[in-house]
């Protein structure tokens, strides 16, 4: 129910949008029909025949309030109101025009005119209470009504505003539904749960909502993130760790270079290999030179990989930054020489941490998943989708340890 809700937070400004547009037509077709109407209002009493009321009378008069309201709308009434006044409406307009109320305890009807179009408006509800005093004298040879108020004043009822309060519920109630079924058929992951139960690969940890920034950060998070790794590692000799994503942006950089970072507080002399030489980062992140980089290091003829990486402001930490961009990336991670680089590494470090770049862009992490004893997938909530996921996970399946959640805004 949570992810729901915040799914809906999200899409939060779409709601307003669409309930301002829905506002803005509402208007635009108000302002082009009548939304003002106008209302008359006049009230008679039932009263007694005799000078001198009895329970009797008033008894009566109770009991014939709604046979009374019945013939002010009856066709008796006013279709002679529409030939006395030589109205254009005919029986059922008119009766769509009055209604009659009382209340319980009294005996006064109110009769009221409403219309567009307050031309004789007053004097229809008055020609109604002439002509239906006449009637029930007629009928019932009483001289029992009376008229309590006149139509005098004429009130204008503008119906704008409802109106408009309903377009714009009704953009609301239709964006919620909108966004109800594209959740429904949305096919981007909003849970860490969803990933293990759609996808069956062990989740290492989760990074929550901290600093947004690329800065080192040794949270909580990560040293979780670096114990299930550590567990997954206990039987292999080779302690190098591929980090990669589906796509660009879902925060395999920051991962790599806080969990490399994170190794180093257990002691252990770390290397953290930015294998992404088109827009790698980590000398961003670090705040060194990006210089006798990786890319530059294959292609000596001989190297030592102890001059090539640079020392970090962290102990134990070093990194091999990506160098200048090579028109063959893909081949020069593809080399004998790459291999001979990282058996270099496995022996001068205790943990390889490798940023690859996002194995749905290009070959790049696929080539080193088959160089690396684990590879680690980094999923960017509310951004990586199952399908871009089943792709990656089917590229690099054969060492693919598990799947980091990363919830962070920006990396």
């Amino acid at each position: 129910m949570l992810d729901v809700i915040t799914y809906y937070i999200k899409k939060l400004p779409i709601i307003i949008l669409i309930t301002i547009i829905t506002s803005l037509i509402g208007s635009l077709y108000l302002n082009s029909i009548n939304t003002i109407n106008y209302k008359v209002e006049s009230s008679i009493i039932l009263k007694s025949s005799n000078q001198e009321v009895t329970s009797v009378e008033l008894s009566l008069n109770q009991a014939l309030l709604p046979t009374y309201k019945e013939i002010v709308k009856s066709k008796l009434v006013l279709n002679e109101v529409i030939t006395n006044l030589n109205l254009k409406y005919n029986y059922d307009e008119l009766k769509e025009m009055v209604n009659t109320t009382s209340s319980l305890d009294s005996n006064i009807i109110k009769i009221t005119v409403t219309n567009e179009n307050n031309n004789n408006i007053k004097a229809i509800v008055n020609e109604i209470v002439t002509v239906f005093s006449d009637k029930i004298d007629d009928i019932y040879h009483l001289n029992n009504v009376s008229i309590l108020e006149e139509a005098n004043s004429i009130t204008i009822i503008s119906s704008y505003y409802w109106y408009l309060l309903i377009f714009a519920l009704s953009g609301t109630v239709i964006s919620l539904i909108l966004i109800g079924i594209l959740y429904m058929f949305d096919n981007i992951i909003k849970t860490e749960k969803d990933i293990v139960k759609k996808t069956k690969i062990p989740l290492l940890g989760i990074l929550k909502y901290t600093s947004n920034k690329t800065e080192i950060n040794k949270n909580d998070d990560i040293k979780n993130i670096r114990t299930n790794v550590l567990f997954s590692m206990i039987d292999q000799t080779k302690k190098t760790i591929l980090i990669t994503s589906s796509n660009p942006k879902e925060g395999k950089s920051y991962v790599s270079a806080n969990l490399a970072a994170s190794f180093t507080e257990l002691g252990y002399k770390t290397l953290l290999i930015d294998a992404d030489i088109r827009k790698g980062r980590q000398h961003y992140i670090f705040n060194v030179f990006n210089k006798n980089g990786l890319s530059n290091t294959l292609l000596l003829d001989k190297f030592d990989i102890l001059k090539q990486v640079q020392k970090t402001k962290i102990d134990n930490q070093y990194i091999l930054t990506m160098g200048a961009i090579p028109p063959n990336p893909s081949e020069m991670l593809n080399s004998h020489k790459f291999d001979q680089l990282l058996k270099q590494a496995n022996a001068a470090f205790d943990i390889v941490i490798i940023d690859a770049p996002p194995v749905n862009i290009v070959t790049d992490a696929l080539i080193l998943s088959k160089k690396v004893s684990q590879t680690i997938i980094v999923v960017k909530a509310n951004m990586t989708s199952y399908n871009d996921l089943d792709k990656s996970i089917s590229k690099v399946k054969d060492n693919l340890t598990g799947i980091i959640y990363n919830m962070k805004d920006e990396q």
